[in-house]
């Protein structure tokens, strides 16, 4: 599947793509953005379900004063294998990106998440940042982090992180002694884990 989106000067744009495929479907998605002058686009990417799914997300930002909202929310099962791949690229100065991706697994799930923010030397003064959290609700389950920054302008904000974590057992013990199951108590972790993004969108 391909998704094309250009935002022209001033345009604003509030967009959502939805994964949820059948348990043995292999879908391989790109989505290209392409924003101008004072252009703002907001969006989130929800990966629910599929045997295999590789997403790549490309932005270029190509005029000043053009702003890049970036959310992912990834909840995987099974034998699920997760591939997402993010680029920013800003080509004009004054633009501003951000990037917030947070996956739970559970079972053998697996999940690996590229990210990239590429400053062209002609953008100075941009403000740039990536980030990408994982929680692993199974033994099994595993993630991979792969940040990257390549910049050749030297006036920048960048900064990205990254984090691979189980569950905190005492957060399910601490829920399970106020009288929730620890099928809730996990629910609600996971819950909280993805309200920032929720609240953002």
């Amino acid at each position: 599947a391909l998704v094309e989106i250009n935002l022209e000067h001033g345009a604003k744009l509030n967009y959502m793509e939805l994964q949820d495929y059948g348990s043995d479907v292999f879908a391989i998605t790109r989505t290209q953005n392409t924003l101008l002058e004072h252009a703002e686009l907001t969006s989130l990417t929800v990966g629910l379900d599929g045997a295999q799914l590789k997403s790549d997300i490309v932005t270029n930002l190509e005029e000043r004063g053009a702003s890049s909202n970036l959310f992912g929310i990834v909840l995987g099962d099974g034998q699920e294998h997760f591939n997402f791949n993010t680029i920013q690229r800003h080509n004009a100065p004054d633009t501003q990106s951000n990037i917030n991706f947070r996956v739970v697994l559970k079972g053998s799930s697996s999940s690996v998440y590229q990210g990239t923010i590429e400053v062209a030397k002609v953008a100075q003064r941009i403000v740039a940042f990536q980030s990408n959290k994982n929680l692993l609700l199974g033994s099994k389950a595993r993630a991979d982090s792969i940040p990257r920054l390549e910049i050749l302008a030297d006036d920048v904000k960048c900064s990205h992180g990254a984090t691979v974590g189980p569950v905190d057992r005492e957060q399910i013990f601490y829920l399970q002694s106020r009288g929730l199951s620890a099928t809730e108590a996990e629910e609600l972790i996971v819950t909280g884990f993805f309200r920032q993004i929720l609240e953002s969108c």
